[in-house]
């Protein structure tokens, strides 16, 4: 809205004198200020900022209600005997273990750009990556929903295959997406598979470097690392890391012989607020009990509604950017001890927090705090 009168009175100066000129820009810039000032909402401006890219925001309100959507139906499909085969399917299906079931089509879907678009999305390489090893991204913050790294590695919208040809992604979710009806075919249409030892340890010892015959493609693991667990210490300003007693894909790292990459993305964590949950409180209690019983821990968060800065679930318009850490050199062993975990992990976190510390002051510019890890 500023702008418009700015455009109109290039048009009418040209008949003016100079120092009518001076006169009309003087109080117009002195009207602008002060209206930019103001601390007034403007539904207007909202309303226009949101259809102007109607399908920005339609895919990512399509992806936030994926999950709701996919357990109603399956409550539903509980009760429709034509569909028990396909439950009895699922059970016995092996693909989320085997590498899932790619289709190249799924990742360059064009609905994946108009979901970068929104916030935006993109993802900064700073080093090259041989195509002969296995990898596994070790990433960071895993936000209330990590959006930046499903778009970056989960989809083609940045095309990650073209900035690290000749390796394939696989992103890790939880084991219990892929009891989901249909849910789970997206994923696994995507490269996203169980964030379990037996899935990641087929993909890598079975690619790249390990594959029993020469020349076949090498793979990258994406693991969140700090998990839903994480998600608890989400606030927008912060970046307060789970990884103390994360050993997992470290040893899973050095057992494979698979490069360790540490990866952090800048935004992920000012996407949404949620309510207070100090550590001690009860409602962190009942997330932490929670999170025991089903695996993951429920957070109650919020972001922008589709009209604007209301009160919504959608998440905030603002800029992500997934900068990928060089390479970390893993020496294989057949069984890593805790002292080769132990090790691995100062180095990681070493590597992580000089990546964080030299991007942050560029993509963290309002930070309320520094990196920190606090469990």
């Amino acid at each position: 809205l500023a702008h418009t009168p700015q455009l109109a009175l290039n048009d009418i100066s040209h008949s003016e004198s100079p120092s009518t000129k001076g006169i009309i820009m003087g109080i117009f810039k002195i009207l602008r200020d002060a209206f930019n000032a103001a601390p007034i909402y403007n539904p207007f401006y909202d309303l226009l900022q949101v259809y102007r890219h109607p399908l920005q925001t339609f895919a990512v309100a399509f992806w936030m209600a994926l999950m709701p959507l996919a357990i109603l139906f399956q409550l539903v499909t509980w009760f429709c005997p034509l569909l028990w085969p396909y439950w009895l399917w699922i059970k016995f299906d092996k693909a989320p273990v085997r590498g899932g079931r790619v289709y190249k089509w799924a990742r360059e879907a064009l609905i994946w750009k108009y979901f970068r678009d929104y916030f935006p999305v993109q993802v900064l390489k700073t080093a090259e990556l041989s195509p002969t090893r296995n990898y596994l991204f070790a990433a960071h913050p895993h936000g209330i929903l990590p959006m930046g790294l499903w778009c970056n590695f989960g989809t083609e919208a940045n095309n990650i295959a073209g900035l690290y040809p000749n390796l394939d992604f696989f992103t890790c979710t939880l084991e219990s997406n892929f009891t989901i009806p249909f849910l789970r075919e997206l994923m696994l249409s995507l490269g996203l598979i169980p964030v379990s030892e037996e899935s990641i340890r087929y993909v890598l010892e079975k690619t790249g470097q390990n594959a029993e015959k020469k020349g076949k493609r090498a793979s990258v693991i994406i693991d969140v690392v700090g998990g839903s667990a994480e998600s608890l210490d989400v606030r927008p300003g912060t970046a307060q890391l789970t990884i103390k007693k994360r050993t997992g894909f470290l040893r899973l790292a050095i057992e494979t012989g698979s490069d360790l990459v540490p990866v952090f993305s800048f935004g992920e964590n000012e996407l949404f607020s949620q309510v207070d949950n100090p550590r001690g409180s009860l409602l962190r209690f009942i997330q932490e009990t929670l999170k025991k019983c089903i695996g993951m821990s429920p957070t109650l968060f919020w972001g922008v509604s589709i009209k604007g800065p209301d009160w919504g679930f959608l998440p905030r318009k603002i800029s992500i950017t997934t900068v990928v850490g060089k390479p970390i050199r893993v020496q294989k062993k057949t069984e890593a001890t805790d002292e080769d975990i132990e090790n691995l992990k100062k180095i990681y976190i070493r590597e992580l927090t000089k990546l964080y510390d030299q991007y942050k002051d560029k993509y963290a510019k309002d930070r309320k705090e520094d990196l920190k890890i606090v469990a």
